[in-house]
């Protein structure tokens, strides 16, 4: 069983699989109605017609019993309650394998670096009530660095985390540098998952990555 968050796929793409808030929530109440299935199916009695044995043979003559818990349904209640409380508790998606065994985190989004921003692409604005620097102190990093970071908010969290993964394994680039870096982002509808193209100047360098959410609503 792995909670490594990211992955790298076979194009050298880094891959993020957390959740987002709400699915975690779906998820959290997923397993609390199994927790209830669970309890009622170990806990509360149940019973089945079987052959009294005084009465061998006649036909119609049976007692009620006592139902065993089957040992295949528990098991299998068992194993969606894990996956579900683990995905609501770490915010991944959690697979079982049974060809190996254990567990695998599901693939969720993926970050490449792109040569140009797709001429399709709709711009993403800021949050306007991301407050920038202001008055006679103000220099010009600190409001673009403000800029840049009200930006980055409007990004999903799926899509941030696939970014700061291929950023710090692939340019050296810590997070924080990274988020006062980005200068343009953008949304291509026309393509499959609807791709995310996030333009940044790291260094005096422009990097352009494009990230696609492979639960992306807009399939």
């Amino acid at each position: 069983m792995t909670t490594d968050v990211t992955k790298k796929d076979s194009n050298g793409a880094t891959e993020d699989r957390r959740l987002t808030l709400k699915a975690r929530g779906a998820s959290g109440v997923i397993a609390g109605i199994l927790l209830l299935v669970v309890a009622y199916y170990l806990f509360w009695p149940r019973t089945n017609l079987a052959a009294a044995p005084a009465c061998e043979g006649i036909e119609g003559c049976t007692v009620s019993v006592s139902a065993p818990v089957d040992g295949v349904i528990a098991g299998v209640l068992f194993v969606l309650l894990t996956l579900f409380t683990l995905m609501a508790i770490t915010g991944l998606v959690w697979v079982p394998t049974f060809g190996a065994g254990g567990l695998t985190i599901g693939q969720r989004a993926k970050a490449t670096t792109a040569l140009r921003v797709s001429a399709n692409a709709v711009p993403i604005q800021p949050n306007r009530s991301f407050a920038a620097p202001a008055g006679p102190d103000a220099d010009s990093e600190e409001i673009l660095s403000s800029s840049s970071l009200a930006l980055w908010t409007e990004l999903p969290i799926s899509v941030q985390s696939a970014a700061v993964s291929f950023a710090e394994k692939e340019w050296d680039v810590p997070k924080g540098d990274l988020q006062i870096s980005l200068i343009e982002a953008s949304q291509d509808f026309t393509q499959p998952h609807a791709p995310y193209y996030l333009k940044f100047v790291l260094y005096g360098t422009e990097q352009i990555l494009k990230v696609t959410d492979t639960a992306s609503a807009h399939d």
